[in-house]
């Protein structure tokens, strides 16, 4: 959703998906997440994608990868009406995060 709160908790609204790298739970338009993949620490490397489900130009599916390697489950999800638009949510002001952007997942 464009219009996120700041204050909002990535995956906790509708129509929001989010790995929380603290918990390694998996938060799909829930404060109840699910277990999903290993805890993260610093360096690690946290991606976030999406295919295109070939029976449905309305779903696609989710997946993440951590260093590198595909973790957890895919999750099929409906596509928001307005698309689909990238958060990072951080605990503290002395966090910070690096982003980089690319078209094609390559392994």
């Amino acid at each position: 959703c464009k219009n996120y709160s700041a204050e909002s908790v990535p995956g906790w609204r509708s129509d929001s998906v989010a790995y929380h790298t603290d918990t390694g739970y998996l938060h799909h338009s829930s404060g109840q997440g699910k277990k999903f993949g290993p805890v993260s620490h610093v360096g690690d490397k946290i991606g976030c994608g999406f295919i295109a489900d070939p029976s449905s130009s309305k779903h696609c599916i989710i997946f993440f990868t951590q260093n590198g390697t595909i973790i957890g489950h895919h999750l099929q999800t409906a596509v928001p009406i307005d698309g689909f638009y990238p958060v990072v949510g951080l605990v503290s002001p002395q966090d910070s995060v690096a982003v980089r952007f690319q078209e094609t997942y390559k392994q």
